[in-house]
C-alpha cells in the first residue's frame, strides 16, 4: 500500500463527502457497487 495510514483515511473520508454530496444535491440512491468499482485489489495469483 503506497499511502500512510493517515493519508489513507484522508482519500477515503474525501470520497465519501463527495458521495454524500452527490446523493444531496441530485437525490441520486446510494449504489454501493458503484462506490467500490475504483478499488484496485491485487489479483489472487
Amino acid at each position: 500500500n503506497p499511502l500512510k495510514k493517515m493519508q489513507s483515511l484522508i482519500a477515503v473520508a474525501c470520497k465519501l463527502i463527495r458521495v454524500f454530496y452527490l446523493i444531496l444535491q441530485t437525490g441520486a440512491t446510494y449504489k454501493a457497487e458503484k462506490m467500490m468499482e475504483d478499488i484496485r485489489r491485487p489479483a489472487a495469483v
